[in-house]
């Protein structure tokens, strides 16, 4: 449960992350009221990367991602769309705003940091593996 609420929590701050990219401009000191929550935020996505998102036998899209942007736009007052897109060009697709937000794991690399506005690591993963014992 931990761990769920865990990346339940990096999960939120991805996406306040991508939001808050845009550019600043200055605030007038009478400024209105924020606008509201972005009504649809359509989020860019591997639909082949089980089981983070996959599609199921009767070809709906599921998987730990997919309920975790669902729950995050819940709780930002947004609806969710997903739309699946070829992971090599995923730079185009959120520089183009064919897409809001890019739902799998991302490599931050020099060349990403400076195609994209991720300022900073939003979660840490390991890669490792089991074996029997006696066996590397």
């Amino acid at each position: 449960m931990k761990k769920q609420t865990s990346l339940m929590i990096v999960a939120l701050l991805a996406v306040t992350l991508l939001a808050a990219c845009g550019k600043k401009e200055a605030t007038p000191q009478n400024a209105a009221a924020a606008p509201a929550p972005a009504a649809m935020i359509v989020v860019g996505l591997d639909d082949n990367f089980p089981p983070m998102g996959f599609r199921d036998e009767s070809n709906t899209l599921v998987g730990f991602d997919i309920d975790l942007a669902s729950e995050a736009g819940k709780r930002l007052g947004a609806e969710v769309s997903f739309k699946p897109i070829d992971w090599n060009a995923k730079e185009a697709e959120l520089s183009s705003k064919r897409v809001d937000v890019l739902w799998n794991g991302l490599t931050i690399t020099e060349r990403a940091r400076k195609r994209s506005c991720s300022p900073r690591r939003i979660s840490k993963t390991a890669r490792s593996s089991l074996s029997p014992k006696g066996r590397r």
